[in-house]
């Protein structure tokens, strides 16, 4: 096939405690009928967000205080009750990195798609970095989760 991109399956399914976080995360946003208005942040006070997409949707950059405007912004596109999932575990760095493939679809053939290198904070339990990149772009977004997993010093 030319130009197909072929990436290397394991046997056994990737997963860390990131990839399970955000599992948890896509079921508790999947579960409501209308943006939330009162929740736990998932966020550190550190957080930071950077969309490196090059084409469609991009978010630019942002911090914990952008954190749940974006959150509750995805109720105003398409039908209104955003779906999240995860389509694909590209890769995992010990428990607290993963990069991932993730979709979000808005109802009414709205959906974005990107490739999200997630890092969690030494807890596990809040998110502390994500990095969203083109889904064709897996020498770069393994490059990044490599880069954050030589940044952490615990």
């Amino acid at each position: 096939m030319v130009g197909a991109t072929f990436r290397y399956m394991p046997d056994k399914a990737l997963t860390n405690a990131t990839v399970e976080w955000i599992r948890r995360m896509h079921d508790s946003v999947n579960a409501l009928d209308q943006p939330p208005t009162e929740l736990k942040s998932p966020v550190t006070d550190d957080f930071t967000f950077e969309d490196r997409r090059s084409g469609g949707m991009n978010f630019g950059h942002g911090d914990a205080s952008g954190a749940w405007p974006y959150m509750a912004s995805m109720w105003d596109v398409g039908s209104g009750r955003p779906q999240m999932s995860m389509s694909e575990v590209v890769a995992v760095r010990g428990d607290r990195l993963a990069a991932v493939v993730e979709v979000i679809d808005y109802g009414h053939d709205n959906f974005t798609e990107g490739l999200v290198c997630y890092r969690l904070d030494p807890g596990l339990k809040r998110l502390q970095r994500a990095i969203v990149q083109d889904p064709s772009e897996v020498d770069a977004a393994i490059s990044e989760l490599d880069r954050m997993h030589n940044e952490l010093d615990d």
